[in-house]
């Protein structure tokens, strides 16, 4: 519409040009051209600072003040100003004074705006006024006078003011003292540097002070003794810095004058020594052609001068000055390309050094150093290691003396159940032994490796000064084995002393210990290892004297020290003396005695066969016994009723996470700093927005989208993991336009059943995330889902998280293993016996009432608070809870008591034995039935906690704080006993039935959550998610298309891209949609059930058999009935009706509108971590796409980077 509307200046209103008029005398202006206005014309336009100012402004059309009520007032600083009219083009605010912020180097712009009876002036662009400070340029009286010598600084119009003893504005000094600006203090020096140079001169030296002259021309000598030093006047600074350059003079220290234009004398006052540098030796004279090696060079003044090189051959050597002083000067060797002698020439301003000399000058001969080839590696023995370690590895190769530090690097892949894929790094320091070899011991590994596991491989690297790559290292095979053990004796032994000592053991050959590495000691005699097996070790005492007192048996490989036990010498007797007159009589009663002595033989061998079979029959009775007790006890169990359960979960709002968190789960489920979220943002984008969103609209266009993704996908270092994340970023930035990301995936999949059909693998189409199309599928359903989970499959995905972790903590749970009694998963299946109590408590609420809570005495202090703290945050998220950590557990005998007790997990009261420390817990503390806890706030820090399996996986750096291991319900197999073993311990199939029951327990809530997966029909079928139901279309149409009429595969392509792709990834993590805490025992139970879960998608009938695992033989009768009930939602699916390209593109276009009503993720992160994957890729991209050459050569233009940026790590 055109309205119209004309101006009334002086009353500054708008009205109607037809039916209104302005008031009488006013102005009325009909038309833009005819508003006043101001420019941003200012006069002047530089100011300086603290100096009040009158500043012309420039306009048109400007009104002159009728009135004093009418009036102009300028605003600058903060603060108004008088505006005076001059005519229509120009008014004057009088007075303006800037007051520069702190920090202001030279110049600070200020905005200038005018207001014409309290209404703002009209303004074609900002009136920038420009202030400064002269006292900001210099601070020297010489400083401040040259600014009127220099160009560049000249219009500031500073000068030295007297009586204010500082650098201002000359016009403004001359004001206020007149004929005082321009009068300088005499100069002074302060310091000279270096203050030391080589007596041949060529020494640059700096030498600084105050008042110096105002141009170079002021400066008209430089003397040191008797020698004049010549000025560099491109180096001179005025009034601050003369820089002159030496010349020779004699041995000695000289004072040094400076002739300053308009002084009568010279300035003194700084002195300067000329010094002789010498070379008495250099080490080492070798080293690798990769250079890296240190070169010292010993002798007297050689940090002296303002310029020291070392060169070596042709390469300079770089001095590394932090290692240096005036008798040591340390350089790192360059590489070169062969192997050579060559010269080394030392260099200190104008002295060249080549030779060696002693004290008193004579010459000791040429400075030399000699290139070697780099080292190489033929063999390490041994050949494996353990993981105490200690033991010394021998490496053989060539040139090991040209290299002065050398570390073994040993790295090992740790992928237990708590660390996934986390590359572990050893080092240690070697020592050379001569050319050919250096000895390395090995390091102590902080890994659990039980006796059971051999032939773990290890990465076995070596450091070796600067050498990049060691040939031969590729061809060595380095193992890991488990530590060799040392058996002690079962009691004192005695025996001659000239017999061997034989110590039995496990794991000597396995290691391949030679007789040097085993070392046995008997007291303070030394044993002589003679002879190993793998089982035993046998050595020779070397002093055979006997001795009265026992002696203490230690053997020791490495860092492994074993208490073996006590042997006691026999006396050394003559025996043939002893023996002799014995003989004869013996042989008198042999004959006579040798059938009562094969009497009583086989009478005791008779005795002994019977004493075995009693204990072998005692030992099985008492394993019948503890089956039946076991059997016994799990029946009584599996008639427990599920409704307390039931009771508990009713209720109270579920712990969503928000969907900006929820996405970042599933996009990024490895966290790290590549994750686009607003706070890494950063500055980069001021000037790189325009080419982001270039880049942006690029990524709309299919053509080249399909292109780079293509093109990344074919290079070999784009491996899974860049796939992902790719996959993810492209999500971000196309969540907005969610139908053309759609679209794009329809084209992935399309090329992929292609790839499938070529290759002949069609049924693993989306079973592994090995494409960008893929992992873009699981983000695509996530980001369309994400409302039907809230709506309708959150609710029992809720209840049997919880459900699952109410059954877990109703029975013992190790706090150190993660292994459960009512355990799901065969992996933490609590395997002993646990004879535990339930114990009635109260817990103080801080309302004066206690809450009645239930604790097994088993339970460590840590479990105990994790089940106080579920109490208290009943039916709340975790991030709304205080941590473990932050809160302490006081117990009461009773209510009225008045001595509480802190607990903890570790303090002075646990139980130690053998080297292992068991954690405390409310047995140990002897709690009762009635006892009152409470939770208070931590006041300090201390590491007498524990924190467990419940709240968080064993935390195996907690335990290496401590002197002894820990254990909470049972010991590692080899640390206990067989005696104990055997009662404590059974076979793991007669805890199995644990396994039946917890599964039944929980049968409700997982057929709870696999019916709602799996429900079409209760739910309005029209409003069934559409993506799922358009995804199922994609996948027929393209079977069609490709004459695909296999059933199965049709079949399998659903269940992989979305049974396993998305229900499966919920149903093991439900943390990525729930603000709740998974435990490493509630992660494998649920990979149980999530296995369940595809097994019932599954086309295949697996056979099952006693051999088969034990989490599908729990669920092999369930899983036939879910496969019916999957063939009934896919018939289900089938016979809704179809979704037309209309309604998807709908579908997708309301979720773009939603999605961008939330506080979504950072798409110009997104962007920007794209686009330093096409800059990588430029070379392959740019052959193909013109426009993306430009956009990256654009963004390296703007960023002064060169193109290909991204691959110096710049981008």
């Amino acid at each position: 519409h055109v309205f119209s509307c004309s101006w009334c200046v002086y009353t500054s209103t708008c009205v109607d040009t037809v039916s209104s008029s302005c008031a009488n005398g006013d102005t009325k202006a009909d038309t833009i051209e005819m508003c006043p206005f101001l420019s941003n014309t200012s006069t002047p336009n530089l100011v300086h600072s603290q100096v009040p100012t009158d500043i012309m402004l420039t306009g048109r059309f400007l009104p002159q003040p009728r009135d004093s009520r009418e009036r102009y007032v300028c605003v600058a600083n903060g603060e108004s100003f008088e505006g005076t009219y001059v005519n229509d083009t120009n008014i004057i605010c009088s007075n303006v004074t800037f007051q520069d912020p702190p920090g202001v180097a030279i110049e600070f712009v200020w905005n200038v705006e005018v207001s014409w009876n309290n209404y703002r002036m009209n303004l074609l662009e900002s009136i920038e006024v420009t202030s400064y400070s002269c006292a900001n340029i210099a601070d020297d009286c010489s400083q401040c006078e040259s600014l009127k010598f220099n160009q560049d600084l000249s219009h500031y119009k500073c000068g030295w003011c007297g009586p204010l003893d500082s650098c201002h504005f000359t016009p403004y000094c001359d004001t206020l003292y007149p004929l005082s600006s321009g009068m300088c203090p005499p100069a002074q020096l302060s310091s000279i540097t270096p203050n030391e140079g080589p007596n041949s001169g060529g020494t640059l030296v700096s030498i600084s002070g105050t008042n110096l002259g105002i141009q170079s021309a002021d400066v008209l000598s430089v003397t040191i003794g008797d020698s004049t030093c010549d000025i560099d006047y491109d180096r001179y600074t005025p009034g601050k810095i003369i820089v002159c350059r030496t010349r020779g003079n004699l041995l000695n220290t000289f004072e040094v004058e400076v002739q300053i234009r308009g002084n009568s004398q010279p300035i003194r006052g700084l002195q300067y020594t000329y010094s002789e540098p010498k070379v008495f030796e250099l080490e080492p004279k070798l080293g690798p052609i990769s250079g890296g090696t240190l070169v010292t060079f010993k002798g007297e003044k050689l940090l002296i001068g303002s310029e020291t090189t070392v060169q070596i051959g042709t390469e300079l050597c770089e001095i590394q000055l932090q290692l240096s002083s005036n008798e040591v000067l340390v350089c790192r060797t360059q590489p070169v390309t062969s192997q050579q002698m060559t010269s080394i020439l030392l260099r200190i301003d104008d002295v060249m050094i080549s030779v060696s000399k002693d004290i008193d000058g004579t010459e000791i001969g040429l400075l030399r150093f000699t290139f070697l080839s780099d080292p190489t590696v033929t063999m390490v023995t041994p050949s494996s290691m353990f993981p105490s370690g200690g033991v010394s590895l021998v490496i053989h190769g060539t040139n090991f003396h040209s290299i002065q530090n050398a570390e073994l690097m040993i790295l090992y892949n740790n992928n237990n159940n708590n660390i996934r894929n986390r590359r572990e790094v050893y080092l240690t320091e070697c020592d050379v032994i001569d050319e050919t070899s250096l000895t390395c011991p090995t390091p102590e590994l902080q890994i659990e490796y039980r006796t059971n596991e051999t032939g773990t491989e290890l990465i076995f690297n070596l450091i070796l000064d600067s050498v990049p790559s060691i040939v031969g290292l590729e061809t060595i095979n380095f193992m890991l084995h488990p530590d060799p053990i040392f058996t002690p004796f079962e009691k004192n032994v005695t025996q001659d002393p000239t017999q061997p000592i034989i110590i039995k053991g496990e794991n000597f050959l396995l290691n391949e210990l030679t007789l040097q590495h085993i070392i046995i000691s008997a007291g303070e005699r030394r044993c002589e290892t003679r002879h190993i097996q793998e089982e035993l070790v046998i050595c020779y005492l070397e002093d055979t004297q006997g001795s009265e007192e026992p002696l203490f048996i230690k053997a020791r490989v490495g860092n492994i020290e074993t208490d073996i036990g006590y042997l006691t010498l026999t006396q050394e007797y003559d025996l043939l003396r002893i023996i002799l007159p014995a003989v004869i009589g013996l042989l008198c009663v042999v004959f006579c005695g040798c059938g009562v002595s094969a009497f009583i033989f086989f009478r005791n061998v008779s005795r002994k066969k019977d004493v075995r079979l009693y204990r072998v029959m005692k030992n099985l009775e008492e394993l019948e016994m503890g089956v039946a007790q076991e059997s016994k006890k799990g029946f009584t169990e599996l008639q427990t009723c599920v409704e307390e359960f039931d009771q508990d979960l009713t209720g109270g709002k579920l712990p969503f996470l928000d969907l900006k968190t929820y996405l970042m789960s599933i996009l990024f489920p490895e966290g790290g700093l590549f994750m686009p979220v607003q706070k890494y943002r950063s500055n980069r984008f001021a000037h790189t927005a325009m080419i982001l969103q270039s880049f942006r609209e690029l990524l709309l266009n299919e053509e080249f989208l399909l292109q780079f993704i293509g093109v990344m996908e074919k290079q070999t270092d784009f491996v899974i993991k860049e796939k992902c994340k790719v996959a993810s970023l492209l999500m971000v930035c196309l969540m907005g336009e969610m139908d053309y990301t759609t679209h794009i995936l329809k084209q992935l999949l399309g090329q992929l059943i292609d790839k499938s059909l070529i290759r002949q693998h069609s049924k693993m189409l989306l079973r592994r995330t090995d494409s960008v199309g893929e992992k873009l599928l699981t983000n695509w359903l996530a980001v369309c889902l994400y409302g039907y989970i809230k709506e309708h499959v959150g609710t029992p995905l809720y209840r049997l998280s919880r459900a699952l972790k109410m059954q877990l903590e109703k029975g013992p749970i190790d706090v150190v293993t993660g292994e459960a009694r009512y355990s799901l998963s065969e992996e933490k299946l609590l395997r002993h016996v646990i004879q535990e109590e339930k114990l009635s408590c109260f817990l103080d609420t801080g309302d004066g009432n206690g809450m009645p809570i239930t604790f097994l005495d088993c339970d460590s202090i840590g479990q105990t608070k994790e089940k106080a703290l579920d109490a208290m945050y009943k039916g709340r998220a975790v991030c709304e809870r205080p941590s473990l950590v932050d809160v302490e557990l006081e117990y009461t005998k009773s209510k009225s008591s008045n001595s509480p007790i802190i607990l903890r997990d570790i303090d002075s009261s646990n139980e130690s034995e053998k080297g292992w420390t068991r954690i405390n817990t409310l047995k140990h503390y002897k709690i009762e039935n009635g006892a009152h806890f409470q939770l208070r706030t931590r006041t300090e820090s201390t590491k007498c906690d524990y924190v467990g399996t419940i709240i968080s996986v064993y935390d195996k750096k907690r335990e290496q704080n401590l002197e002894n291991h820990l254990w909470h319900l049972s010991k590692p197999d080899d640390a206990e006993s067989n005696s104990s073993s055997s009662k404590e311990k059974m076979a793991s199939e007669v805890y199995l039935h644990r396994l039946l029951y917890s599964k039944n327990v929980l049968q409700n809530f997982v057929n709870d959550l696999f019916e709602k997966i799996l429900d079409v029909n209760n739910r309005q079928k029209e409003n069934y998610p559409l993506a799922i139901r358009y995804f199922f279309q994609v996948l027929e149409e393209q079977a069609s298309k490709h004459d695909i009429t296999d059933a199965d595969t049709i079949h399998t392509w659903k269940n992989n891209g979305l049974a396993l792709r998305f229900w499966v990834n919920l149903i093991k993590n439900p943390e990525f949609v729930f603000n709740i805490y998974k435990s490493s025992t509630m992660d494998s139970c649920l990979l149980v059930i999530a296995q369940t879960f595809m097994d019932s998608f599954s086309v295949s009938n697996t056979k099952l058999n006693k051999d088969s695992p034990t989490s599908k033989l729990l669920y092999a009768k369930e899983v036939r009935t879910y496969k019916q009930s999957v063939a009934n939602y896919y018939e289900d699916i089938k016979k809704l009706p179809r979704v037309s390209e209309e309604e998807m593109t709908e579908e997708m276009n309301s979720l773009s509108k939603n999605l961008q009503k939330v506080d979504m993720l950072d798409t110009e992160e997104a962007l920007y971590q794209l686009l330093r994957y096409a800059n990588k890729y430029s070379t392959q991209v740019n052959n193909n796409n013109n426009i993306m050459t430009t956009l990256i050569h654009a963004y390296c233009t703007h960023s002064n980077l060169p193109l290909g940026c991204y691959a110096t790590g710049k981008m």
